[in-house]
């Protein structure tokens, strides 16, 4: 029978993903705000091209290590994820910088994504382990695909409120909203943290 537990812990770290503030949510919405949606949805796609090349290579390094390796993996994980959690948990509000410029929204996505350390630690120390850890082909690609689905679909509807309020980010139900979901990111952190002992 299927673990659908997978899926679940894939949609929500997708929507975290999207809404924990950072270089990319910056971009998203200064590019939005200054170019209108389709710029702010060229951001959003961007882990689809950047990310994938970085699964692979870490499945492929990570895969013959040991279990004990992989528990320290998931320790690492579980508290980023703690620290990201923490960084929702006390967040005011969205500084964002506006420049005329001209648009470049992929190049720049590209750029800000690879230059990113988050990038690497969450497929790293959460990403691959939890891939790794379905012992499925499938189970692994379902994940990946819902995982990245669900930031791009949540950047989307994100996008889309800006784009017709730009209040929004200076409301307090944004705001609250953050908080909430660093709530989430705290359990899945201890999750982690448990799941890492116990492969040590």
């Amino acid at each position: 029978m299927v673990d659908l537990s997978i899926f679940v812990t894939a949609i929500i770290l997708g929507i975290n993903g999207a809404m924990i503030p950072g270089p990319l949510m910056a971009l998203i919405i200064s590019e939005t705000l200054q170019h209108g949606k389709k710029e702010g949805m060229k951001v959003a796609i961007i882990p689809f091209v950047t990310d994938l090349p970085i699964i692979f290579l870490a499945i492929f390094f990570l895969s013959n290590l040991s279990n004990m390796f992989i528990g320290g993996l998931s320790l690492l994980g579980g508290l980023f994820l703690g620290y990201m959690a923490i960084q929702n948990i006390v967040y005011k509000k969205v500084e964002i910088s506006i420049k005329k410029v001209k648009p470049q929204s992929f190049k720049k996505a590209i750029i800000t994504q690879y230059l990113n350390p988050n990038m690497y630690i969450f497929w790293i120390t959460i990403g691959v382990p939890i891939i790794l850890g379905t012992k499925s082909f499938l189970l692994g690609f379902l994940f990946v695909v819902l995982e990245l689905g669900t930031f791009v679909i949540s950047n989307f509807i994100f996008i889309h409120f800006i784009n017709k309020s730009r209040s929004l980010l200076k409301s307090k139900y944004f705001v609250y909203t953050i908080r909430f979901l660093g709530l989430f990111l705290m359990v899945f952190s201890i999750k982690l943290l448990i799941k890492g002992i116990s492969l040590v």
